[in-house]
């Protein structure tokens, strides 16, 4: 395509282009937009579901600790949290479902804790993982 000169006329071949041109850039616009549209509304509706899922742990879990300690001043003075948003979050938790949390966590304190050993004959070198490797080494 030529540009347009002051004083110079286009021909009817070059306008036709240009509006082709034109249409080609406004046709590939719209469809990336669409593609951005759809794609960032579906990572919103899934961030949407992942925050209420997250929300929903969050009050089961402080539901839980309500309960453990026994009130939700103690659970509050504890946290940092004020004492009217734990009392919020722990009522719209099943009391049966704060239980089950708390005896999740029971069960997960109860376990015993395995302690590995490791075996001190063998000094830490190249071939055990530790300390510098020689230039030679390095193939």
């Amino acid at each position: 395509m030529t540009d347009l000169r002051q004083g110079e006329a286009l021909t009817v071949r070059e306008m036709r282009a240009r509006r082709r041109q034109l249409e080609r850039v406004e046709t590939k616009t719209k469809d990336l937009l669409d593609s951005a549209v759809v794609t960032t509304r579906n990572r919103a509706q899934q961030l949407a579901a992942e925050a209420a899922d997250a929300e929903a742990q969050a009050a089961e879990t402080l539901a839980a600790a309500v309960r453990v300690y026994g009130s939700a001043t103690t659970a509050s003075s504890i946290y940092g949290f004020p004492a009217n948003e734990v009392e919020k979050a722990a009522k719209t938790v099943p009391v049966t479902r704060a239980r089950e949390v708390a005896d999740g966590f029971r069960q997960l304190a109860e376990r015993k804790t395995v302690v590995r050993r490791q075996d001190h004959a063998q000094p830490p070198g190249p071939s055990a993982g530790g300390g510098p490797v020689a230039e030679s080494q390095l193939g």
